[in-house]
């Protein structure tokens, strides 16, 4: 499942305008893959792959969010 994650993570940076909807798509996933995580073990790695995914993220390059009329 992470695997998969990482996979979509460049495709769903530019469909989700990110960082604003990029954030709410990966925060669900996230919590999915960490809710089967089997055991501590488990977690831990998933943990440090989705901390590894967020620190790619270039919050700094992305247009700013539309405004809300």
């Amino acid at each position: 499942m992470v695997d998969e994650l990482e996979r979509h993570l460049p495709r769903m940076l530019k469909a989700q305008d990110a960082p604003p909807g990029f954030w709410t798509w990966f925060a669900g996933e996230a919590a999915s893959i960490g809710s089967n995580a089997h055991s501590k073990a488990d977690w831990l790695h998933v943990r440090d792959r989705l901390s590894a995914m967020v620190e790619c993220v270039d919050v700094d390059n992305k247009p700013a969010p539309k405004p809300v009329d």
